[in-house]
């Protein structure tokens, strides 16, 4: 069992490095949906 925590352990890592890519992804995609519409509005 003890072989398995740092296996665990970094697999938790990669998962929540992989949610905080998606996040910035997001926002990243976000903004440039925002800039793009305003520019299309004015």
């Amino acid at each position: 069992m003890n072989f398995l925590l740092p296996h665990l352990s970094s697999l938790v890592e990669h998962r929540c490095f992989n949610l905080l890519f998606l996040l910035i992804l997001t926002l990243k995609y976000e903004a440039i949906i925002n800039t793009s519409y305003q520019s299309v509005v004015t």
